[in-house]
């Protein structure tokens, strides 16, 4: 099979959000400032209840209105906060990538997917490339809704549009087909991990 295609910035965009979700370092960071941010909501709800209440409410009362109204924030700033640290990462990194002058964008992809592996020629004004992977060589598949990410290191992906021509599914069934064949291990296994920033 062969995918003549155009990565975009906007493939660029989503193979970061992907490589954000299903990293480890990423994901670990991530439950981390969700922690310290709530822990933080909390705390800052005690104070101001304490400098709201009169001084003459019971002590007894205090600790448990306290307790109570500061989970209660929590719960309301859960799916506020929940996503919070990817959509930074993402806005850091688009933010950083907007500064670059010239950056080579867009590329003119042609892949050639065998039963051995992939083979990618990648062309822009900046760079002429060729790369053969094995399909063994990949770690782990990720998707979203219009790509699949197929990592070959940690960072570094091939990025495969799922539909090349809008009109064509049977080209989609026939690449999930191929990509499951040689990839099925890591395809059922990661792509429940959708890149949802």
């Amino acid at each position: 099979m062969i995918l003549n295609y155009q990565l975009t910035v906007d493939d660029l965009f989503a193979l970061q959000k992907n490589y954000f979700r299903t990293s480890k370092y990423h994901i670990n960071r991530g439950k981390l400032a969700f922690i310290v941010l709530l822990l933080f909501s909390y705390l800052t709800f005690n104070s101001l209840l304490l400098k709201i209440l009169p001084g003459n409410v019971s002590p007894d009362l205090i600790g448990p209105v306290s307790i109570g109204g500061g989970i209660l924030l929590v719960l309301i700033l859960l799916p506020f906060v929940r996503d919070l640290y990817f959509k930074l990462q993402v806005w850091r990194f688009k933010i950083a990538f907007k500064r670059l002058k010239n950056n080579g964008w867009p590329k003119e992809c042609i892949t050639k997917l065998t039963p051995e592996g992939i083979e990618l020629h990648i062309h822009n004004s900046q760079l002429e490339g060729k790369t053969q992977l094995n399909w063994s060589a990949f770690q782990k598949v990720g998707e979203d809704e219009q790509r699949f990410f197929l990592y070959h290191t940690d960072m570094d992906a091939v990025v495969l549009p799922k539909q090349i021509d809008s009109s064509n599914e049977e080209s989609r069934k026939a690449l999930r087909v191929l990509l499951t064949r040689q990839l099925g291990h890591l395809l059922n296994s990661n792509s429940k991990k959708k890149a949802n920033v």
